[in-house]
């Protein structure tokens, strides 16, 4: 989570200094026009080279419960674990509008989020293999599932967002983007563990996915004198990820699994975005609600092993992320246009 405030810095810093540059006449030069795109015209004194910073604080819930599940057929002594687990809290987002000229521009965007704690779940529906050391001998035995324990989590969840935008006519615009999008949970202190409890409340599990998404989409904007509509739909069918899932437990008293994946197969992500605003102080700021839904699905094989015993095996991953946001934003116009 530090790389991606670090990053949200950087951004609010690029942004930050050309409007004070611009502010302080200090970029005395004039942005050309490409002049393409049906209605587009050669000077539009209204459209600014920056976009008034939009603001957003909205509370979002999973729509289902995030799922990681392996199904363990790969594995000479299967595992099959899944984990369950709802996600809720508040998200905390900035986007910056920076425009070329009349038909094309540049968004970048950093959100946060503060997440609330919840109970998640964790089932083992096939076999479980526990492995003993004592010394140099080594124990391993398999125990029949199912298996099961309840747990506290705690996410850890933000993405910082770039993409070009190409007017079409005076609606629409169509884009192409990249997203750094970092998820993860911390699970600790298990209750209710079926039928091994026997290190009930000191086993933790973490799981990270960090998703590098490309993506495609089209925005509708429908700008009135007084107010403002925009929907926006995007997504792309792959994605690039690093993934791991660590437990310590597992595979016995104090030993700690580590399982990493790429998502190389059968992933895809795509977003639904609308927002209502409306001018407020003579049309110096504005003020409105939004709407978010975001899905993330990635698939492939992990690899798992146990460093300290040598022990390695691999199995299927199945991660879905369904999520509804909604909530307010805010904007104020500073007034910045072309020099």
């Amino acid at each position: 989570m530090k790389k991606t405030l670090f990053v949200v810095a950087s951004l609010a810093i690029l942004i930050a200094v050309p409007a004070a540059s611009f502010a302080q006449g200090f970029m005395p030069f004039t942005l050309p026009s490409l002049g393409w795109g049906p209605g587009a015209s050669p000077v539009d004194p209204i459209r600014p080279f920056l976009e008034p910073l939009s603001f957003y604080v909205g509370y979002m819930w999973t729509g289902k419960e995030v799922l990681f599940n392996l199904d363990g057929r790969t594995n000479p002594t299967p595992i099959g674990l899944e984990h369950r687990w709802p996600v809720s809290g508040v998200w905390l987002g900035a986007i910056q509008k920076i425009n070329f000229n009349e038909t094309c521009g540049v968004a970048v965007e950093g959100w946060v989020l503060i997440p609330s704690t919840a109970q998640g779940t964790e089932t083992s529906t096939f076999s479980r293999t526990t492995i003993t050391v004592n010394g140099t001998l080594v124990t391993v035995t398999t125990t029949a599932g199912p298996s099961g324990e309840g747990w506290t989590t705690k996410p850890d969840w933000g993405y910082v967002d770039g993409r070009l935008m190409c007017k079409y006519g005076s609606d629409f615009d169509f884009f192409a983007g990249f997203r750094y999008d970092h998820f993860s949970t911390r699970f600790q202190a298990p209750v209710d563990a079926f039928p091994l409890g026997v290190s009930e409340g000191q086993d933790t599990a973490d799981i990270t996915v960090n998703a590098y998404i490309p993506y495609v989409g089209v925005q509708y904007s429908s700008m009135g004198s007084t107010s403002s509509l925009i929907l926006r739909a995007l997504g792309f069918p792959w994605f690039g990820a690093d993934v791991q899932h660590f437990h310590t437990g597992e595979a016995g008293p104090g030993l700690r699994s580590e399982g990493r994946s790429s998502f190389s197969e059968r992933s895809y992500f795509f977003e639904v975005f609308g927002e209502y605003s409306y001018n407020v102080f003579g049309g110096g700021a504005d003020i409105g609600a939004f709407f978010k839904w975001n899905v993330l699905h990635g698939y492939g094989d992990i690899n798992t092993e146990i460093p300290f015993v040598g022990f390695n095996f691999t199995d299927r991953v199945v991660f879905d992320r369904n999520t509804i946001t909604v909530g307010g934003k805010t904007s104020w116009n500073f007034n910045l246009p072309y020099l």
